[in-house]
């Protein structure tokens, strides 16, 4: 689904449908590297959508809402500015690194 700002969005946890949220325009933030892996699998452009499940487990869904499945190990999001966000794979805890 495409929500009115152009974003690639994903139902909610009723089945809403829920607009993408543009890190850039709302934050000024701009992503370098996405990190995660589920299984075999490591994360890809098709692999760019966190998310995390009514236990606070993250996993990781297809721009499409596929669920791809939980994190295998921790993951990290590298920001333009520097910073990188750890998110934990067991706990879902999100950390933000200077």
């Amino acid at each position: 689904m495409v929500s009115s700002n152009g974003l690639e969005g994903l139902p909610g946890a009723l089945g809403e449908p829920e607009p993408g949220i543009d890190l850039r325009a709302g934050f000024g933030v701009d992503l370098v590297r996405m990190n995660f892996t589920v299984g075999p699998l490591m994360s890809s452009s098709d692999l760019s959508t966190i998310w995390f499940d009514h236990t606070g487990k993250p996993h990781l869904r297809t721009q499409s809402g596929e669920l791809v499945g939980l994190l295998t190990s921790d993951g990290e999001i590298e920001l333009a500015a520097g910073q990188t966000i750890q998110v934990r794979a067991f706990s879902g805890l999100v950390e933000v690194e200077p």
